[in-house]
């Protein structure tokens, strides 16, 4: 009997060793078949082209998720939140299937879930909800920042809230946004604020 339970007790070693064969609680991310603790983690170890997959929801505390090179983050059904900005987009990223989240905080200055800065290029699927939960304060779901110059957004999903897209008023560079046919914005204030420069196509 000794002997059985020694060999069902390497046998558990062995499984337990191998990667991905067990998921971590508190794992937040993976790529392929490799977790990370911390999206932010994964958006480091990641390569150019890489697909991070979300698998819980995640609560941003002190630092945004910054992306500096070309990823999808597949939101796996999941949310991704913060009482400031969520993602600070410099690189191509696309979102699909999933929720990104600010929300509300009498301390947040930079008011949108996500921030495109410089020429970053950002798709959101038609899967993806971003919302900006404000209470009687401006709050944006997307924003184009004062430092872009030929950013891109392309949005197919679906913003609700308290507003939608931004552009900043000091932005004087060429940029664009493309709200396809499909996408819906569902804002308790206003759905579009272009104080700044970018060409808009609405219905593509």
């Amino acid at each position: 009997m000794k002997k059985l339970f020694g060999i069902l007790a390497s046998m558990l070693a062995a499984v337990l060793l191998l990667p991905g064969a067990v998921s971590a609680a508190g794992n937040e991310a993976k790529i392929g078949d490799t977790e990370y603790v911390t999206l932010i983690a994964a958006v480091n170890a990641a390569e150019d082209g890489d697909t991070i997959t979300l698998i819980k929801d995640v609560a941003l505390a002190a630092f945004p998720v910054t992306i500096k090179k070309s990823l999808t983050i597949d939101l796996g059904g999941f949310t991704v939140s913060r009482s400031n900005y969520s993602f600070d987009v410099y690189d191509e990223l696309t979102l699909k299937n999933g929720t990104v989240q600010l929300n509300y905080s009498t301390a947040a200055t930079s008011r949108a879930a996500i921030w495109l800065r410089e020429d970053a290029k950002l798709t959101v699927a038609e899967d993806v909800t971003v919302q900006a939960i404000e209470n009687n304060e401006p709050g944006w779901a997307i924003g184009l920042y004062s430092d872009v110059d030929g950013a891109t957004l392309i949005f197919n999903g679906t913003i609700k809230g308290e507003g939608g897209i931004t552009v900043n008023g000091r932005v004087t560079t060429n940029n664009t946004i493309q709200i396809n046919n499909g996408a819906k914005i569902e804002t308790a204030g206003s759905a579009f604020y272009q104080a700044g420069n970018a060409t808009t196509t609405i219905g593509a």
